[in-house]
């Protein structure tokens, strides 16, 4: 990868452990699924997220783990290949958003997650592309 590319991919690593790393952390999970559940409400919008019971939390947790290490992964090793591999899973998460919105109703987090995995991929996928890397 180039060094612009590099960068990117790095970007978005710290971006995706700074964000989402905490959920690992079962005190943290909860302070952010109740900030997730304020903005909702300063919103107006009766939270989704208002439903999570422990077990609910249990997956913020593992997802929380495995997201982190991902994460951590790929600053320290950024290649072509996990820059793809991220942008991909990034519309995946994309489609299950859509997907669970259609169910439970609208959610600021929702469309924040949704805004920045679209925006993760788009970035990532345009920036291999430009420098010669097939996407």
């Amino acid at each position: 990868m180039t060094e612009q590319q590099t960068k990117i991919a790095k970007r978005f690593a710290l971006l995706d452990l700074v964000l989402v790393g905490p959920m690992a952390l079962p005190g943290l999970a909860h302070i952010l699924i109740g900030l997730f559940i304020l903005a909702d409400g300063a919103v107006g919008i009766q939270s989704p997220l208002g439903q999570m019971n422990e077990a609910g939390m249990l997956f913020v947790n593992v997802v929380g783990v495995l997201a982190a290490m991902w994460a951590i992964a790929r600053l320290m090793e950024p290649t072509a290949l996990t820059t793809r591999i991220d942008s991909y899973a990034r519309l995946a998460v994309a489609l299950l958003l859509i997907y669970y919105w259609a169910g439970t109703g609208p959610s600021v987090i929702f469309a924040l997650f949704l805004l920045s995995e679209i925006g993760g991929a788009t970035v990532q996928l345009l920036a291999l592309k430009k420098k010669g890397q097939p996407s």
